[in-house]
């Protein structure tokens, strides 16, 4: 019994496939939008025209809420199983831009599965935007995935396949002497009928009753666990055939664009009257 669960746990170890959750990007696109903010009836009223034709992740729209900047979008181009990733940055009249810092931008990538809310900078009217002036809002939509298309595209190499093979030879083998098993079996219950019929002592054929009774139990342990390990190693070889072919499809609709280059993006905040503040930074903007 104990090689039979040594058995059974080698072979879970081996065919059971390990994914990781890693995300990568996969698609990029821009929006833009041009806001003017304006002072009626002593409340800031901001007008927005947004173009974004590419129906992907579409912004449906821009609006003030207390000091803060929201970003409404629909999930439209955005398989399941794969996140959207916002960065943006402001430019004024002048040409200056403004990025806002980590902690200012809230819900630029929403986890999987995760209610649909807006993307928020905050306390944009406090340190950048003024009343009277113009800007352009630049919007890059990043869709993110599970899988690089930098790398390969996913395939179910005959290395990965291999520990699949080599289950299904221990579960041939087991079956095998399970048969071994069942003629031992067979052998000895003749002999025990022999015996019976040259008039030996029971107990000379209850020797090999015993034997044989022996046999049928390991007959059948060799054949059931034979059986089994062929059964798990198919359903895990058919999982994992699955998985390769659904990453495969997903790396023939989305990673099709060209490569991706990563640049270095400064991000600092400006008080209303013009003066930088010691807020600085950088982060990481993608391209394709």
């Amino acid at each position: 019994m104990l090689r039979t669960l040594i058995i059974i746990a080698t072979t879970l170890a081996l065919a059971a496939p390990l994914f990781a959750q890693r995300l990568y990007p996969l698609r990029v696109d821009t929006s833009q939008a041009r806001l003017n903010l304006a002072v009626v009836n002593g409340r800031l009223d901001l007008q927005v025209e947004i173009n974004d034709n590419s129906g992907f992740l579409p912004i449906t729209g821009i609006k003030l809420a207390d000091a803060d900047l929201h970003i409404d979008y629909e999930l439209k181009g955005v398989d399941k199983g794969l996140s959207p990733r916002f960065i943006m940055h402001l430019i004024d009249a002048t040409g200056m831009a403004y990025y806002p810092s980590i902690l200012r931008l809230k819900g630029d990538m929403p986890a999987a599965g995760s209610p649909l809310a807006p993307v928020v900078w905050q306390d944009i009217t406090e340190k950048i935007l003024l009343p009277g002036q113009s800007y352009e809002l630049v919007i890059e939509k990043i869709l993110m995935g599970p899988f690089d298309c930098d790398a390969p595209r996913p395939a179910f190499t005959i290395k990965q396949q291999l520990p699949h093979y080599a289950a299904a030879v221990v579960g041939l083998a087991a079956i095998g002497m399970g048969q071994v098993y069942r003629a031992q079996k067979e052998e000895a219950y003749d002999t025990y009928r022999e015996f019976w019929r040259n008039e030996n002592t029971k107990e000379e054929a209850d020797v090999y009753l015993a034997r044989a009774s022996d046999k049928e139990k390991s007959t059948k342990t060799a054949t059931y666990v034979g059986i089994a390990i062929l059964g798990f190693d198919a359903l895990t070889y058919a999982y994992r055939q699955i998985q390769i072919r659904k990453k495969q499809r997903f790396f023939d609709k989305h990673c099709t664009q060209q490569g991706m280059s990563l640049q270095w993006q400064p991000y600092w905040e400006q008080t209303p009257n013009g003066s930088v503040t010691g807020v600085f930074g950088a982060g990481i903007r993608l391209t394709f």
